[in-house]
């Protein structure tokens, strides 16, 4: 696939998810069914386990607050980088960055390894049944992933940004290794 059809498949994902966020109704209730979803899988985890979360940005799917985890959230540190810091508190531990995202503030002590985490949740603009993601194209995640060994890489999405085809990916692009949505979780490997 040619760089231009990336793009404008990057960009008619998001416009068809902006349109989804927008029939409020059926939004929130696969909010509600996608946070059920979480809550099961984390079942297998014990409760003092690392999490990477995120912020939902704009018409991404949000990922609950789950109680007894510790949890870390991105900060970007310069295009195309980004650290994860721990956080406590849902509202005082987070700003606004320039891009209008929620990040958590700038504490040195609070900044966590990436081999740290059990599960890092990856957001994403489309997926593909085989485990591939498409981001908004800064190469964040892949980055921020690539060097990391036994964490758990599970993307985050509605199932209405599932494609049946496979998603156009680049040799620096990394699978997931699980998936979850408001309508299934779904596993693509096994890790030790």
């Amino acid at each position: 696939m040619k760089l231009l059809d990336k793009v404008q498949l990057r960009k008619n994902l998001l416009k068809r998810r902006e349109k989804f966020k927008e029939r409020s109704t059926e939004f929130a209730q696969s909010c509600s069914m996608l946070s059920r979803h979480i809550h099961h899988f984390l079942k297998e985890f014990p409760k003092d386990s690392l999490l990477f979360g995120y912020r939902a940005y704009k018409s991404e799917a949000p990922i609950p607050w789950i109680q007894g985890f510790r949890w870390a959230f991105p900060r970007s540190q310069g295009v195309g980088v980004m650290s994860f810091f721990e956080a406590s508190n849902l509202k005082e531990d987070f700003e606004i960055s320039q891009r209008g995202i929620q990040e958590p503030v700038f504490k040195e002590t609070a900044k966590v390894e990436g081999n740290q985490a059990k599960v890092i949740f990856v957001p994403g603009v489309g997926f593909d049944r085989a485990g591939h993601r498409m981001g908004y194209g800064f190469g964040y995640y892949d980055r921020f992933l690539a060097p990391l060994k036994g964490v758990l890489k599970v993307g985050v999405g509605f199932e209405m940004q599932v494609q049946e085809t496979k998603l156009p990916i680049d040799a620096w692009d990394l699978p997931l290794d699980w998936m979850i949505t408001d309508k299934k979780i779904t596993g693509f490997s096994l890790k030790e």
